[in-house]
């Protein structure tokens, strides 16, 4: 990407902001969408090979909704119909206007074998994690793309999804395009009954997305836009 046209290469820049007790006007550090961008890459093992790319943030799908005072009215989400890149897009931005905000919510995005690696099995220092600690999470996303055979996947996301349901906190799964759900090392009956990848019932306890087609190759937009985007979160 080219020199980032509003921080200049500099990743940040001082503004005024008025101080909530003393009503003063105090010089803040705000950070650039430039450098979040970076540091949400550098952060997460499914977004480092995206650097700094990032998809505008008035471009991210309106299906993405998420409300992190009100996570029971945040809707739990299968996306399907989408290429890998456009959902790395999406949800990279997504967690772009999350992750500097406070309070911070808890995201969490994986794939789904990372679930059984770090939360299911003994951990080589010893500990011994359970998938029920991944409901501390304000928002759980993974993938169904597993590639190694495993007897204990199915069981180890069924687990999850249906503790999840339990504690009324979203998650959101992506099921890669063209690969039906049956076909997947993840799938079990709980949760084909649980997503329903099939089904268009407005009563379905997931929702079913298609996002819209995004590619990496994305131009920086001109300043203005970059400025009001910012500001930008989604409904």
């Amino acid at each position: 990407m080219s020199v980032c046209p509003i921080c200049k290469g500099e990743g940040k820049e001082i503004v005024a902001e008025l101080n909530p007790h003393t009503k003063k006007e105090v010089p803040v550090v705000k950070w650039c969408l430039c450098w979040k961008s970076k540091a949400v890459s550098s952060e997460n093992d499914m977004l480092r090979w995206m650097g700094d790319t990032y998809l505008p943030l008035k471009e991210i799908d309106e299906g993405f909704r998420f409300l992190p005072q009100k996570l029971m009215r945040s809707p739990n989400l299968l996306i399907q119909n989408t290429n890998f890149e456009s959902f790395c897009l999406h949800v990279k931005s997504f967690i772009m206007v999350y992750r500097f905000v406070d309070p911070i919510p808890a995201i969490f995005l994986c794939k789904a074998i990372d679930i059984l690696k770090k939360f299911y099995v003994k951990q080589e220092d010893g500990t011994s994690p359970r998938l029920l600690d991944l409901n501390k999470y304000d928002l759980l996303i993974f993938t169904l793309d597993t590639y190694q055979k495993n007897d204990q996947i199915g069981t180890c996301i069924a687990e999850v999804v249906h503790n999840r349901l339990c504690v009324c906190k979203p998650t959101w799964i992506y099921l890669p395009k063209g690969v039906p759900l049956d076909n997947t090392l993840e799938t079990s009956d709980l949760l084909k009954s649980v997503l329903k990848p099939d089904s268009e019932d407005k009563d379905d306890r997931y929702k079913k997305i298609e996002l819209k087609e995004k590619t990496v190759e994305i131009k920086t937009v001109k300043t203005k836009v970059h400025r009001a985007a910012e500001s930008f979160r989604p409904k």
